[in-house]
């Protein structure tokens, strides 16, 4: 990567747009965990 390439990123990253991500993220993540639940795969495999 370029020397510099990410400055300047603080200025048009809003907080918002990183809380939209995460909350997707583990939305994601939690009806993972549900399917796995229903499937009755605790195992990880």
């Amino acid at each position: 990567m370029r020397s510099g390439a990410m400055r300047g990123a603080e200025r048009w990253v809003d907080d918002g747009d990183f809380v939209f991500g995460l909350e997707l993220l583990l939305d994601g993540i939690e009806a993972l965990i549900r399917r796995r639940a229903l499937k009755g795969d605790v195992s990880g495999e």
